[in-house]
């Protein structure tokens, strides 16, 4: 086992049984391997992925971490479980000098993305990660012709991370393992996008820097988490108002002009889609959820409330 790994590769898992291998065998390809650990955190899942798991583990002994969980210690938001305790463990355990992350449906598609990825990092101190661009794949692997976000830009901070969209794929994302990461304010444990969330508090520490290429590949199928309630209608407008509105109050930093222009976005999406009466439930709603940290920026709710009842 590598005492200090380069890269601690994060895999949560949970009844992947049909792209779990794949997703390993993707990780295993990469020429930065021999400095790697790979944590997988299988989340009990009943339909075979945590057999497959074991099998990987033991054919790469020292260099796979298996954390078997149960689904007693799952976070539930909103009454609905979530795989965020399995990502939050495997954070806490990981050793590397940086993180990477690949859920169990997922993969990489460029065996040179983490050493692409650490080289720009290690040459940009200043930066706190790295990104790059998607494919969607669908459930066979095939491709469906498209990005999951593009086109990007050259560079994230606070002045641009906020949106209605998450900015690129975890997947994509190789980070420095800030105290932020260890041990994620509490608030994040109830938000409905937990990957945005991490994604600002990021942002929050400095720079995320692109790195050229579709490296990974996200996989769309029945069962995914974009398909979940938290990432439709209403539901995902009132969840990412809620991560902006509480960066807003925890990170002093933010540019209230970008949290504003996000949080205005929303607000006119809901417009368009249900009206001006809905638009001012919604915001009341995603402030009410986000207090404390939504009262400390009043000028900007007051705004935000009057552009609610004025409509476009």
């Amino acid at each position: 086992m590598i005492e200090i790994p380069t890269v601690s590769i994060l895999v949560p898992t949970y009844r992947h049984v049909s792209f779990i291998g794949d997703c390993l065998d993707s990780i295993l390809q990469q020429s930065l391997i021999e400095e790697c650990e790979v944590l997988v955190g299988e989340d009990g899942s009943d339909d075979g992925t945590r057999e497959i798991c074991m099998r990987y583990m033991n054919a790469h002994p020292g260099r796979i971490r298996l954390f078997l969980n149960d689904r007693s210690r799952v976070i539930q938001v909103n009454g609905v479980p979530t795989g965020r305790r399995n990502l939050m463990d495997l954070i806490v355990a990981a050793r590397g000098r940086y993180l990477a992350f690949c859920e169990g449906d997922d993969r990489w598609c460029d065996p040179g993305k983490l050493e692409r990825q650490v080289m720009l990092l290690e040459k940009h101190p200043e930066a706190v990660g790295s990104y790059h661009s998607t494919e969607v794949i669908d459930e066979l692997g095939n491709s469906e012709g498209q990005a999951f976000r593009e086109p990007l830009p050259g560079i994230y901070d606070t002045s641009n991370i906020a949106s209605t969209l998450s900015p690129f794929h975890t997947s994509s994302l190789v980070c420095r393992p800030i105290a932020d990461l260890i041990d994620p304010p509490r608030w994040t444990w109830s938000v409905g996008s937990f990957d945005m969330a991490l994604f600002g508090l990021l942002a929050c520490q400095g720079p995320l820097l692109l790195s050229d290429g579709r490296m990974s590949a996200y996989r769309k199928h029945g069962t995914g988490i974009t398909r979940h309630v938290f990432h439709r209608g209403m539901a995902m407008h009132v969840q990412r108002m809620v991560i902006w509105a509480r960066l807003g109050g925890y990170c002093s930093r933010w540019p209230t002009s970008s949290l504003e222009g996000a949080l205005r976005e929303h607000i006119g999406q809901v417009e368009r889609e249900g009206g001006r009466r809905l638009a001012i439930r919604v915001w009341a709603n995603a402030l009410w959820k986000a207090a404390p940290h939504s009262l400390m920026r009043p000028l900007m709710q007051a705004r935000l409330l009057l552009r609610a009842c004025r409509g476009r």
